[in-house]
């Protein structure tokens, strides 16, 4: 049974999220950018993905798979959104198709399927070498969700097991924005698919519609805990409409931006914005954030 939103927990997760966007918008011609991760967690993986429009197969960074330092089981799957106008025209492409990776699970948003079948992840050699014994050029292989598999169950036994004690379930979170969000939520209704080990916590920020009610169907019945956190006056989280026989997955943690941002697609749909509405201490981007002026007409209302 899912459990109910922990503002503080979303807020650290959000932090992660924007630390992808850092990872990329520093260097984007870079598939494996230096890490940013906070103290306590260490980078284990790059996540890559290529888009499909005009064409385009040059793989890109989308995000990373963060180990808690203290504590091996513990794994975070950070995907970050979308990123100029190739990866818009992506996003659009909303012909429902099955899910390949869960048969039966009803029919998906075909580009955010087209580009979850270009998921990889890049293991770091040098913190995955020192467990698997493997060459530097060895690689994870099948789907996203397999290659994760793979990864996480290489993880190194936690120092503080006794010898003869057993290793408990990986822990996961898995959190996105955007078309990260979208395609965490493929990746969780893959992980319960295959019946991978352990259970993911998924958090999502502005996610867009994914599925047709089979699939969110589906994927309300799984038992983990699911915050899907959305900004009312985001347009994002609106498509694809429902007229087209799309639907949203639970559990909804409705916001509302007015009055704390200005008036703008943009600014609406950010994660800054999103922390700020989670924790009333932090503030929107200063692009974002109301002039003096527009602060004196909000409090006159």
């Amino acid at each position: 049974m899912s459990q109910p939103l922990d503002p503080a927990a979303a807020v650290r997760y959000g932090e992660f999220v924007i630390d992808a966007y850092a990872m990329y918008q520093g260097n984007q011609s870079s598939l494996t950018p230096a890490p940013i991760v906070p103290a306590g967690w260490a980078l284990v993986a790059w996540i890559q993905m290529s888009d499909f429009v005009l064409f385009n197969s040059t793989p890109k960074f989308y995000g990373y798979i963060a180990r808690n330092a203290n504590s091996p089981d513990q794994h975070l799957i950070v995907i970050r959104g979308t990123v100029g106008w190739v990866e818009w025209i992506d996003d659009c492409s909303i012909l429902k198709v099955p899910f390949a990776q869960a048969p039966g699970a009803g029919r998906v948003a075909y580009g955010f399927d087209k580009i979850y079948s270009t998921m990889n992840v890049v293991p770091k050699t040098s913190t995955l070498a020192k467990t698997l014994a493997v060459s530097p050029s060895q690689t994870l292989t099948g789907s996203f969700g397999e290659q994760v598999d793979q990864l996480v169950a290489a993880r190194p036994r936690s120092a503080a097991l006794p010898p003869d004690a057993v290793e408990p379930p990986p822990s996961l979170v898995v959190t996105g924005h955007s078309l990260g969000a979208a395609l965490c939520t493929l990746y969780v209704m893959e992980h319960a698919a295959k019946k991978q080990a352990g259970a993911p916590t998924i958090c999502t920020f502005a996610s867009p519609r994914v599925g047709d009610s089979v699939f969110v169907a589906a994927f309300n019945a799984l038992a983990l805990t699911s915050w899907r956190i959305v900004n009312v006056q985001d347009l994002v989280p609106g498509l694809p409409p429902p007229l087209l026989g799309y639907a949203h997955v639970d559990c909804e943690t409705a916001k509302d931006s007015n009055g704390l941002v200005q008036w703008t697609p943009t600014c609406w749909h950010v994660m800054e914005t999103y922390l700020a509405l989670l924790d009333g201490s932090l503030k929107p981007g200063s692009d974002c954030a109301l002039s003096a002026q527009d602060l004196a007409s909000v409090r006159s209302q």
